[in-house]
């Protein structure tokens, strides 16, 4: 991963993190942070395990149709976001996968958890203006033609 990095930038890899060894595998490679889906994490002990040993883990919340994913079934985005919360994670991140929340769920998601990073699962997706500390962009890179 190496050959990916851009100088001053942090690079940042999502990946499925099951439990702490999953963990230690994804670091291995050398990232800055790990996002892994909420919903394919074993348990929420083994996310408090995850915890402990980084705080560059970062669990992102998948939004569909105006529901959170949760493991096995789709629940309320706003009562994950209070669990992960009340497990210790500060930096949450919430992609919405087909830009099915509101303003008022955006807004409420800003007021209660600023350091939670969005993430517009739509090209020009619409976030700004709610006071996020930051947002993941993402980035297309051209590849060349030869």
């Amino acid at each position: 991963m190496k050959h990916l990095r851009i100088r001053g930038a942090d690079l940042w890899l999502m990946t499925c993190v099951r439990n702490e060894d999953d963990l230690f595998d994804a670091f291995n490679s050398g990232p800055d942070a790990v996002v892994s889906p909420f919903h394919f994490s074993d348990s929420d002990k083994a996310l408090a395990e995850i915890l402990e040993l980084s705080d560059s883990f970062i669990p992102a919340v998948y939004v569909n149709k105006g529901a959170g994913v949760a493991r096995r079934r789709k629940q309320d985005v706003h009562e994950i976001l209070n669990k992960l919360y009340d497990l210790g994670f500060y930096r949450m991140c919430v992609l919405d996968t087909d830009m099915s929340l509101d303003a008022g769920s955006w807004e409420r998601i800003a007021d209660r958890f600023p350091s939670c990073i969005p993430f517009p699962g739509c090209p020009g997706g619409d976030i700004d203006g709610y006071g996020f500390e930051s947002r993941v962009v993402p980035v297309r890179f051209r590849t060349s033609r030869r």
